[in-house]
């Protein structure tokens, strides 16, 4: 798999150094290359995550979290699930969950998500594997 290097920021970023972080390259859903299509298209000014005002003028700033909780819900709510029980957090915890279960390493998963806790990561991945060999299999 090939990867390329992004820089990012982050909200705990104090002093917006920001960092590296490795993201695959290449396949039908690239990630960088949708970036890097939206990113000529917006300009390249202004938040990656953002809103539009009435009509078509593009926002600069960054959609808040609770903006982006109801987008969450909105598709979750179309696929009939919970709506409650979703967020903008689910975004990331439902990458973590799925590295998990691919059987990443807690060390990469780190390098992508960026937790400073050990432990917080932690609480993703046993979730994911809660049902790994679990006792029951095969008695159904």
């Amino acid at each position: 798999m090939n990867l390329v290097n992004l820089w990012s920021t982050t909200k705990t970023d104090q002093e917006a150094q920001g960092e590296y972080v490795p993201v695959p390259l290449g396949g039908d859903y690239c990630p960088v290359t949708a970036l890097r299509a939206w990113q000529g298209a917006s300009g390249n000014e202004g938040a990656v995550f953002r809103g539009f005002y009435r009509g078509d003028k593009l926002r600069v700033e960054a959609l808040s979290p609770y903006s982006v909780a109801l987008i969450v819900q909105r598709y979750a709510r179309s696929l009939g699930w919970e709506v409650a029980a979703y967020a903008a957090h689910s975004l990331r915890a439902g990458r973590v969950t799925s590295a998990a279960m691919n059987r990443a390493s807690l060390m990469k998963m780190r390098e992508v998500t960026r937790h400073k806790s050990l432990q917080t990561l932690q609480i993703y991945i046993r979730r994911a594997e809660e049902f790994v060999d679990h006792a029951g299999d095969g008695l159904l």
